[in-house]
Formats: structure tokens, sequence, C-alpha cells
């Protein structure tokens, strides 16, 4: 029986979900099976995260710079400054309603 040991270890998570489901049966996974596939699952979950974070991040500012009359541009610049490059085209395409 081929173990996920042997598969690329590079999988994605739910490439190793299916993988786990479909041909490893419980009694035939090792420890560096569950391993990797436990892996797999917080890396899925980091990324997920992770969206979230900077999902939540440029609606922050846009909720702030909707509330906030007073000084708007000098507060919204000054987080604008400090975001990358790619921060700020996600957040420019966001408040232009593009994804």
């Amino acid at each position: 029986m081929k173990k996920l040991t042997t598969a690329n270890p590079s999988l994605t998570f739910p490439e190793r979900k299916e993988y786990f489901e479909q041909f490893v049966p419980a009694e035939a996974r090792t420890d560096y099976d569950i391993a990797l596939f436990i892996e797999g699952a917080q890396d899925a979950m980091d990324d997920f995260v992770q969206q979230a974070r900077d999902a939540y991040c440029a609606d922050s500012i846009v909720s702030w710079a909707a509330s906030n009359q007073n000084g708007v541009y000098s507060g919204f610049k000054q987080v604008f400054d400090n975001l990358s490059a790619d921060e700020k085209t996600a957040l420019l395409s966001q408040l232009s309603g593009s994804q």
C-alpha cells in the first residue's frame, strides 16, 4: 500500500485530506503521515488567518476614514504610506469596489 510518506510532501491540505480519506486506512497511517497531514492543516489555517487579517485591516481603514471627518486625508495618507506595494494595490482595489 502506498503511504503518504512516499507521496509528494508538497501536497496542499485538500490534496492530503483526499489522499488520507481514499488511500490510507487508519491502521496503516504512520506518525510521520499524520504529522504531514497536521502540518498541511496548520498551513491552510495560517493562510486563512492571514487573509482574514488582511481583509480586516483594509476594512478597518475604510471604516475609520468613513467615520472620521477631521484629518481623514492626512491620517489615511500616513497609514497608506506605510503599506507595501501589494497592500496598497489590494486596498485601492477594495476602495474602488473591484476585486
